[in-house]
């Protein structure tokens, strides 16, 4: 820990102490090992945050969020470390396997897991990835792993949604073109790389790639749901209107798709149908993230339900509280606009 020594004004010397890195990650660890994991993952960030391209702290945050089940957060910290950071710290791929297989992705696992053993076969970790390897081939005796295709495309589509959660466009746009080349018919890919397409500012492109995809696949809902906001970002007010009127008649079972179809119609400013998707959610007992409550807010709040928005922002807070707060703070202080309030999951500027 760094130390400054100053003089007071009575002669004597006071030592003031800096709280660097290491203060935080060594409080991480206690509060780890008390099992106080939401504690612990809020000193690793304030470590993490003062040193952030200390490796140590990065796995060690990457373990808090495997252990509170956030195993995709948890893989993107430990790829992000291999890719750089230090390519060398091959315990970031036993973690991996863990998270993998924690998440049925088996193939990706015994990659991950042999990548380990390989080349730590002296390693901290290496009865434990022994045995990690024994239960992935009882998983499947002839290790044929038949969902391999499947496997690789759930890693690579995550892999460029958290790009494009980090701003970084063209990396994702790069990812999911390889993947559209490579799987022609995984709709899923066409659909985000639309998204990528419209945050690139190309979003005649997009909807080019998504006609052609509704060509193809007459009932890719997540086709439609993305169209009818891209038309009514290029002002093609009939073709808008078409679309949401059969999104309106549309109920799907899948509570994903239900969910998709809640946040366009919110979007395109259907809001008292937004607001009565969302309350369907919540009667099935749908409990969402940060962001489905912030959206829900929204819906409630457009549709002059103040106590309701209130209560959801509350909810929504309790998750992951920076933009609840936000809308909270204004709310209560009754500064909140229509036109202020949206259902992207940002603060707003100038506002």
């Amino acid at each position: 820990m760094n130390s400054n020594i100053h003089t007071a004004n009575n002669g004597k010397q006071v030592i003031s102490f800096t709280k660097n890195g290491e203060y935080f990650f060594e409080k991480g660890i206690h509060a780890y090992q008390k099992k106080d994991l939401k504690r612990a993952e809020k000193y690793l960030r304030r470590a993490i945050k003062l040193e952030p391209d200390e490796p140590v702290f990065i796995c060690q945050l990457a373990a808090i969020l495997a252990d509170l089940g956030e195993y995709n957060k948890s893989n993107d910290l430990l790829l992000y470390v291999l890719d750089e950071i230090d390519g060398d710290m091959n315990e970031c791929h036993f973690f991996l396997a863990n998270n993998y297989a924690n998440l049925g992705l088996f193939s990706e696992a015994h990659k991950a897991v042999k990548k380990y053993i390989e080349n730590e076969f002296d390693g901290e970790f290496y009865e434990d990835a022994q045995d990690l390897l024994d239960l992935l081939l009882d998983e499947n005796e002839e290790f044929e792993f038949p969902e391999v295709e499947e496997d690789r495309l759930i890693v690579l589509h995550e892999q460029a949604k958290t790009c494009l959660e980090k701003g970084q466009i063209s990396k994702a746009i790069k990812v999911l073109e390889d993947m559209v080349a490579e799987y022609p018919n995984y709709w899923t890919a066409h659909n985000l790389l639309a998204e990528a397409l419209v945050l690139a500012g190309k979003t005649e492109l997009a909807i080019e790639m998504l006609e052609r995809v509704i060509e193809k696949d007459p009932t890719n809902l997540n086709a439609y749901c993305n169209l009818v906001v891209f038309y009514r970002e290029l002002g093609h007010h009939e073709k808008v209107k078409a679309v949401i009127e059969a999104l309106k008649v549309v109920h799907p079972f899948n509570i994903d798709h239900y969910y998709k179809v809640a946040t366009t119609l919110g979007l395109v400013e259907e809001h008292e149908q937004a607001y009565e998707r969302f309350q369907f959610l919540a009667k099935k007992g749908f409990e969402g993230s940060a962001v489905y409550y912030h959206r829900f807010a929204v819906a409630a709040f457009q549709t002059g339900r103040m106590q309701k928005a209130e209560a959801l922002w509350e909810k929504s807070e309790m998750r992951d509280g920076e933009v609840a707060q936000f809308y909270l703070k204004k709310l209560k202080k009754g500064l909140l606009k229509p036109e202020d309030v949206q259902y992207n999951y940002i603060i707003p500027t100038g506002v």
